[in-house]
C-alpha cells in the first residue's frame, strides 16, 4: 500500500512557494481509492491500522495520504533548514 507523505515543507520553505498540486486528485482522477487518515505518521501502530484499513478496497489501487513532520524528534522538527543540516 503506497503512502504517500504530506510534509508541507522543502529545502526552501513551506510548499505552497511552489508546489500547488492536489496530490489525493490527482489519484482519484485515475480511479485510485485514496484515504486520508489523520494520525501520528510516525506511528508505528497508527500506520499498521491505516495499512489494513487501506487493504479492504479489493477492486482499485488505494493510496494512503498522511501528515508527516519533518525533522521529528530533532531540535529542528517542522523547520525546512533540516535538510542538509
Amino acid at each position: 500500500v503506497p503512502i504517500y507523505p504530506h510534509l508541507n515543507v522543502f529545502i526552501d520553505g513551506d510548499t505552497i512557494v511552489a508546489f500547488t498540486e492536489n496530490v489525493e486528485q490527482r489519484f482519484v482522477s485515475h480511479d485510485w481509492q485514496v484515504l486520508r487518515f489523520d494520525v501520528n505518521a510516525h506511528d508505528l501502530n497508527a500506520i499498521t491500522g491505516v495499512i489494513v484499513a487501506a487493504r479492504t478496497e479489493k477492486n482499485k489501487p488505494t493510496i494512503t495520504c498522511l501528515q508527516t513532520m519533518i525533522g521529528y524528534g530533532s531540535k529542528q522538527q517542522v523547520i525546512h533548514g533540516i535538510h542538509g543540516s
